[in-house]
């Protein structure tokens, strides 16, 4: 029996030429650009480890900042488009679940935005997380986001649009395909949601699970962003936001 692998899974996804040309964009969002700010210093000081880059869309600015600059994607064709993009930049074709085989101490900036670890498994999360702590330096900050478990649209199915058959169509299709590997457990849940026409399988989270999971790897929480960029603190409502973004040290 085949025992179904979520990152293999997903990554099948981001091999696709549309997702590709998806991500050669180079905007960044409202939370991510206020923690590169709250990080300037260790992005400054040393090298920077970027994860999941897509098609660059983040190598510009952090290579610029950074005195070492290494990105990382799981994506050939992604890893292809950013090497031509930017050649002679250190970027590497590499799975999440590899990133231990990096030196220890070697970076003090980790950057892993779009909820780019989401793709993994419930039970590789923390493994990663703690792979991090052992990247980082001991000032090193560790900037990231993931999908929101409070999200009030987080249990969402594709909608029924007369306007799109087709794409209607794909989307429910995609979904009947994935669903069947959606799972719930404790301060968790394995979600397909509408990333790429529903083909994907996210790991969504709450902000009690995810400061705990933080503390256990070594990680002290620093500030919890929402989409609009606010600080969220304990007991502040974030059932609009449909990712957070954590930045640990």
């Amino acid at each position: 029996m085949t025992v179904f692998d979520q990152t293999l899974y997903n990554a099948e996804m981001y091999e696709d030429d549309s997702v590709v040309e998806f991500y050669r964009s180079e905007s960044w969002s409202t939370p991510e650009l206020l923690s590169l700010c709250r990080s300037k210093q260790a992005i400054e000081s040393g090298c920077v480890l970027d994860i999941g880059i897509g098609a660059g869309r983040t190598t510009r600015v952090l290579h610029g900042m950074a005195k070492g600059y290494v990105g990382i994607d799981i994506s050939a064709k992604m890893v292809a488009a950013a090497r031509k993009r930017f050649p002679g930049v250190d970027i590497r074709q590499l799975n999440l679940r590899e990133i231990h085989l990096l030196s220890e101490r070697t970076f003090s900036f980790v950057f892993a935005p779009y909820a780019v670890i989401d793709v993994l498994p419930h039970d590789q999360r923390q493994t990663l997380l703690s792979a991090v702590r052992n990247l980082l330096s001991p000032t090193g900050a560790f900037v990231f986001s993931t999908h929101n478990l409070n999200y009030r649209h987080a249990h969402a199915v594709p909608a029924l649009d007369p306007r799109h058959p087709w794409q209607t169509m794909r989307s429910w299709l995609n979904h009947f395909a994935s669903r069947k590997h959606c799972h719930t457990g404790e301060g968790y849940a394995i979600l397909n949601d509408c990333s790429h026409s529903w083909r994907a399988l996210h790991h969504y989270t709450d902000r009690r699970a995810q400061v705990r999971d933080l503390e256990r790897a070594g990680f002290a929480v620093e500030a919890i962003l929402g989409l609009d960029g606010r600080t969220i603190g304990p007991g502040d409502d974030d059932t609009e936001d449909w990712a957070l973004h954590f930045l640990a040290r």
